[in-house]
C-alpha cells in the first residue's frame, strides 16, 4: 500500500468514526441534563469532519466503515482510535493543505477526547 492509498484509509477510518460519534452524542444530547457533557463532544467532532472536509485527499477517500454501538463499545477508546487515525494522517499528507486540514482536526480529536473523561 502506497502512502496516498494509507492516506485515504486512515482518513476514512477517522471521518467514519467521528461520524459515528457524533451521532451517539447528538442522540444522547435528547436526553435532559446531558449538553453540558455531550454538547462539547458533538461540537468537536462536528468541527473535525469539517475540518478534514479541507482536506483535498478527502475527497477521493473511501475508507472502510467502522461501526459503533453506543454503550456498547468505549467511547473514549473510540476517540483514541480517532487520534491515532489522525496522527498517521498527518504524518502521510503531501501537501500542505491536506497536512494542515489534519492538524487541524486533530486539535478538535483532542478536545473530544477530554469531553468524554
Amino acid at each position: 500500500m502506497d502512502d496516498t492509498e494509507e492516506l485515504h484509509k486512515e482518513l476514512g477510518i477517522a471521518v467514519s468514526l467521528l461520524r459515528r460519534l457524533q451521532t451517539i452524542a447528538r442522540a444522547e444530547l435528547k436526553t435532559l441534563g446531558n449538553s453540558m457533557r455531550w454538547g462539547p463532544v458533538d461540537l468537536e467532532a462536528t468541527n473535525a469532519l469539517d475540518s478534514l472536509g479541507e482536506a483535498l485527499a478527502l475527497l477521493e477517500s473511501s475508507g472502510p466503515d467502522r461501526k459503533i454501538k453506543a454503550g456498547t463499545e468505549d467511547l473514549a477508546a473510540v476517540a483514541a482510535e480517532v487520534a491515532a487515525s489522525m496522527e498517521k494522517a498527518t504524518e502521510l499528507a503531501q501537501s500542505p493543505e491536506d497536512k494542515l486540514a489534519c492538524l487541524d482536526a486533530a486539535v478538535h480529536v483532542s478536545r473530544l477526547q477530554r469531553g468524554l473523561l
